[in-house]
């Protein structure tokens, strides 16, 4: 089975100044398993970097700065990263949830064609083992134009909870729209899509 490993950069608080803070990661174990990910901080002349995981798991600390870690089991683990000298100790933490293979499938497509000839006119998301489900679209100027709650649970072809490019009982321009889904499944926590939609007649 192919291995992945995946460059992850791990910015730091230096000198108590913040750089960028690293963002929550969520990593399935569906592709293959274990899944081999590397995790990289910058060197500066002078510290020391000392790397650390909670709960423990084992890593192999490489040259240029970086880890990698190979993960196996599901649950959440915090990855810390300092800067130790002689007269300061800087760091950061990256959170990291690892999940089984989820419960459930969404597509989302990325453009449609409200033209009125019954091909690809509405957008909608299509889902299997969805059970919690909502859908904002937006225009370019943050006005919520479009919400659902209704989602289709299998690939069939029927427009039960998609927009059909209207607003207030107008066709909308060809534009790009942005949307935020927000869905679960039965053993899925919430997860939040945000993206864009292209509308094209």
């Amino acid at each position: 089975m192919l291995n992945k490993t995946i460059i992850i950069f791990l910015y730091i608080f230096v000198l108590n100044v913040l750089l960028i803070k690293a963002q929550p990661q969520i990593i399935s174990l569906c592709d293959t398993s274990p899944i081999y990910k590397k995790y990289w901080i910058e060197s500066i002349p002078g510290y020391d970097n000392v790397w650390s995981i909670y709960p423990e798991v084992e890593y192999q600390l490489q040259l240029d700065n970086t880890i990698v870690v190979q993960w196996i089991n599901s649950g959440t683990y915090t990855i810390v990263a300092q800067y130790v000298s002689e007269n300061c100790n800087s760091k950061s933490e990256l959170q990291i949830q690892i999940e089984e293979c989820p419960d459930v499938f969404i597509y989302i497509p990325n453009s449609f064609t409200p033209n009125g000839d019954n091909i690809n006119d509405v957008f909608e998301a299509y889902g299997i083992g969805i059970v919690e489900f909502n859908m904002m679209v937006f225009n370019r100027w943050g006005e919520l134009i479009f919400e659902s709650n209704k989602i289709e649970n299998h690939l069939d072809g029927l427009h039960m909870g998609g927009w059909d490019g209207i607003y207030k009982f107008t066709f909308c321009q060809d534009d790009v729209y942005l949307y935020v889904i927000k869905y679960k499944g039965i053993k899925t926590s919430e997860r939040i899509i945000y993206g864009k939609i292209s509308l094209i007649k």
